[in-house]
């Protein structure tokens, strides 16, 4: 059975790695890597001891990384059509698997029970073994999706389960998750959920010192990248305010009605300050010598300006229809 009892055992030594993924004695084993060579050397090292040792193997993975398994096997002489025929190896997609036992972002105890323990059990009673040789990245996957809680709650659900059922387990992450999401303490969490931790060619505290590293560095690229951002808007916002003054120079030049002069400086002025509503007060003398005030205004939101010539409070206005207009010099 999957048992994980005190602090997880960290192998670094080759020779060590080799005999545990010989045999495993129903070991939780994790694997962090970088890349895919890496990884499917030592699963596929674990999926050949485990036929020579007669035992049923399950593996719930990508397809890509099932397509790999399975052109190492073949390249060991093994056709695992044939091996899936007679029931020696069951292959599983482990997207697929994840969405017969998930519950939003939480994996539901009694669905994994049923979906992963009933098949343990089906290919058990169908080659009368004694143990099987598991494999999944169904944890990676999760925390790929930055579901490092759920990750963590399948794990324990794996020990638990094996608790009551005889089975090794092999689970592998990318060693590049961490760097994004939970970085050292999820390297910690994870390795404290194992009974064995395969750490390569590096010792487990330098690996976790470069998370710490590259966890900071991220960190840092994410304010660059927030200030390259500002930076480009702020840009943005200018050359439109640069732009909006062009355009009110073009009319000041080419528009003779003094009122659409002044509703287009308005609008422009409006839409550089971000504003809901402009208003533009002026005051103009009629050829009689009398002087009142017109207010010009601009609603952004409603997509056009408006004109009103309601004159504001206190300014009594006697502008006499058709009568022309001039600025006032006051």
């Amino acid at each position: 059975m999957v048992e994980v009892a005190g602090p997880s055992i960290h192998v670094t030594d080759p020779a060590r790695k080799r005999d545990l993924l010989d045999r495993p004695e129903h070991a939780h084993i994790v694997q962090f890597y970088e890349a895919d060579g890496e990884l499917v050397e030592a699963v596929s090292q674990y999926m050949l001891a485990g036929l020579a040792a007669g035992e049923p193997l399950v593996i719930v993975a990508t397809p890509e990384h099932r397509e790999a398994f399975t052109r190492k096997l073949a390249a060991k002489g093994f056709d695992a059509a044939v091996l899936v025929e007679s029931g020696r190896l069951s292959l599983f997609d482990a997207r697929e698997t994840l969405a017969k036992f998930m519950r939003g972002d939480t994996p539901d105890p009694v669905l994994f029970e049923e979906v992963v323990g009933g098949r343990l059990d089906r290919i058990r009673e169908q080659q009368s073994s004694s143990t099987i040789r598991a494999y999944g990245e169904m944890v990676d996957l999760l925390w790929r999706d930055g579901s490092s809680n759920a990750a963590l709650q399948l794990e324990a659900l794996w020990n638990d389960l094996g608790r009551r059922r005889a089975f090794s387990l092999f689970c592998a992450y990318v060693i590049g998750n961490f760097y994004h999401v939970d970085g050292h303490a999820g390297i910690e969490a994870v390795c404290a959920a194992h009974s064995h931790v395969l750490v390569g060619e590096q010792d487990p505290e330098a690996l976790r010192e470069r998370a710490r590293v590259l966890s900071r560095e991220v960190t840092e690229r994410r304010k660059l990248e927030a200030a390259l951002r500002e930076s480009l808007d702020q840009r943005a916002a200018a050359q439109s305010q640069l732009e909006a003054l062009q355009r009110i120079v073009k009319a000041v030049h080419s528009e003779l009605d003094l009122e659409q002069v002044v509703q287009r400086v308005t609008d422009e002025a409006t839409a550089i300050c971000h504003a809901e509503f402009g208003a533009f007060f002026y005051n103009v003398i009629d050829p009689a010598g009398e002087r009142y005030g017109i207010r010009c205004g601009a609603r952004v939101t409603a997509g056009v300006g408006m004109v009103d010539r309601a004159p504001p409070a206190g300014i009594a206005s006697s502008r006499r229809p058709g009568a022309s207009a001039r600025r006032s010099s006051s």
